[in-house]
């Protein structure tokens, strides 16, 4: 490697020379990165352990009700949401029970240059809501009445 000061080199060989240690010291110094992020990438990430057959997972919350099943909250074991009364209301019989269930959605609509801007424009928005009720009952394994009513307000 020639270095500036030495009899015949000029400025164009001394730029390369350093692009070339500058290179070689990048590729080292990504070498010793990835030796030490290699024990990071190298574990593997915890398995989640299998649900157990004596306690059946709950299931989620569906957009659509009529799909919800609650009987497996008959067993008062399983009862440990603050709205399972609700859930599951036993009517006396062996298969017959009732659910309950609502929903709220309340949200704040504004709009900002209404019509491309063309007109009077308000700077007042609006809140609507809307709540969903639904009943569900289930008279043994071949009997069932769903019913959902809206309420909504501008």
């Amino acid at each position: 490697m020639l270095r500036r000061d030495q009899p015949g080199s000029n400025g164009v060989l001394h730029m390369f020379a350093v692009l070339e240690i500058a290179y070689d010291k990048g590729i080292v110094l990504l070498a010793v990165v990835l030796l030490l992020a290699s024990p990071c990438f190298a574990q593997s990430m915890p398995t989640p352990a299998p649900p157990t057959a004596s306690a059946p997972q709950r299931p989620a919350y569906n957009l659509d009700r009529s799909e919800e099943d609650w009987q497996f909250l008959q067993n008062p074991s399983q009862r440990e949401d603050f709205w399972d009364p609700l859930k599951y209301r036993p009517l006396g019989r062996e298969g017959w029970y009732l659910s309950l269930a609502g929903e709220i959605r309340p949200f704040y609509e504004i709009y900002h240059n209404y019509n491309w801007g063309a007109g009077p424009q308000d700077r007042n928005g609006y809140y609507l809501q809307r709540f969903m009720r639904s009943a569900d009952w289930h008279l043994g394994d071949r009997t069932r009445v769903f019913v959902e009513w809206p309420m909504t307000s501008p």
